[in-house]
């Protein structure tokens, strides 16, 4: 085979298998209101912390670490019930996960 051939095919395939992970691993559940979700299906209540240490941007480390909870869970939409300041740089979120079809 050509070596000009294969390189193609190889770049190809890479970029086919680029778009496909791409699919799911870019998912992220959306953050909503309850009344959003009214006629969605509850799956589970997630809660994070941010962890100790000095963290000067807890809520968006919490934020995180909560919708990849909700992602590991298959969940679509995320309610958060309350998010609670520990100190200056720590924190907690509690949220619900939920399916929502559509």
């Amino acid at each position: 085979m050509d070596v000009k051939l294969i390189n193609r095919v190889l770049i190809a395939s890479l970029f086919v298998f680029s778009f496909d992970s791409q699919a799911t691993e870019g998912y992220t559940p959306t953050i909503t209101a309850l009344s959003e979700v009214g006629n969605c299906r509850f799956i589970s209540a997630i809660s994070t912390s941010s962890g100790f240490g000095k963290q000067t941007d807890w809520r968006q480390d919490c934020q995180h670490k909560m919708l990849m909870k909700a992602k590991d869970l298959g969940a679509t939409h995320v309610v958060i019930a309350s998010i609670t300041t520990i100190g200056a740089f720590n924190g907690t979120i509690d949220a619900n996960a939920y399916i929502c079809n559509g």
